[in-house]
């Protein structure tokens, strides 16, 4: 039995020792998330979860950021048994920026 989730398309953003939000550049100035205790700012994509994932990992490297990993989360759910729309996880980051975090509380590193 299939778990179904009714919930928009989504694209999931772990950004290691970096914050960043994908906006559309047409709308980039209407928005202005504040950003929650949680830390997670959500912003909604004018593109498909397809095209906004190429655009995120094109500006990504645009900028230098080191690219980690790209998960299909409705693939993984689905072998699962569980239904949920388009979800996808990239992880980036800056290593000597992150280095700097893990050694200025070294107790919290491993």
């Amino acid at each position: 039995m299939a778990i179904s989730f009714d919930r928009p398309a989504r694209v999931a953003l772990l950004a290691l020792s970096l914050s960043f939000a994908f906006v559309a550049p047409s709308t980039a100035q209407d928005r202005t998330p504040a950003v929650p205790q949680s830390g997670i700012v959500k912003v909604k994509s004018a593109y498909s979860v397809q095209e906004t994932v190429a655009r995120i990992k094109q500006d990504v490297a645009a900028k230098g950021i080191t690219f980690f990993s790209e998960v299909d989360q409705q693939r993984l759910a689905r072998d699962a048994g569980v239904d949920i729309g388009p979800s996808t996880l990239l992880t980036f980051g800056n290593p000597p920026l992150g280095t700097l975090f893990l050694t200025s509380n070294p107790s919290h590193s491993g």
